[in-house]
């Protein structure tokens, strides 16, 4: 039995060797990259995705922002909202957009309506709490639609 150990223990030993050693040269190197975009900087650190949606074919992600990042730091508008949607097809090279709309004053996304393909209609209320608007639009990945104001 003492001889099958020692034949055993150097196969082993060659071969977690190479396992180790495949897996380091395997990797790329890690790349750092620092974005010195302001207003991109501004919307990654302070977006709140507040709705998604996903189908077979596309995917749309709606973030909020306070509109006080785009504009002076006025008080009135300190409950006005840029709502930020991306759209992006569910495919292997896809295309992809950013819609910016607003200022909206307290804006909440009501309602998803025809969801087809690669696009849709949807609702958004805004506006005072007595005096709500509602906002219809039509979105694919070339474009975002205000229907009805």
């Amino acid at each position: 039995m003492r001889s099958r150990n020692i034949k055993l223990k150097p196969a082993v030993l060659v071969l977690t060797t190479l396992f180790f050693s495949l897996n380091i040269i395997g990797q790329d190197t890690l790349n750092v990259t620092r974005f010195n975009d302001a207003q991109l900087i501004k919307i990654l650190n302070y977006a709140n995705l507040i709705e998604g949606i996903a189908s077979d074919y596309f995917d749309v992600k709606v973030y909020s922002i306070e509109n006080d990042l785009f504009t002076s730091k006025d008080k009135r508008s300190k409950s006005l909202y840029r709502l930020l949607i991306a759209v992006s097809e569910s495919d292997e090279f896809p295309q992809q957009s950013v819609y910016d709309i607003g200022p909206l004053l307290n804006p909440v996304i009501v309602d998803w309506v025809d969801i087809k393909d690669c696009e849709t209609n949807f609702i958004i209320e805004h506006g005072n709490p007595i005096q709500r608007k509602q906002l219809k639009l039509y979105l694919n990945t070339n474009e975002l639609v205000v229907i009805n104001q």
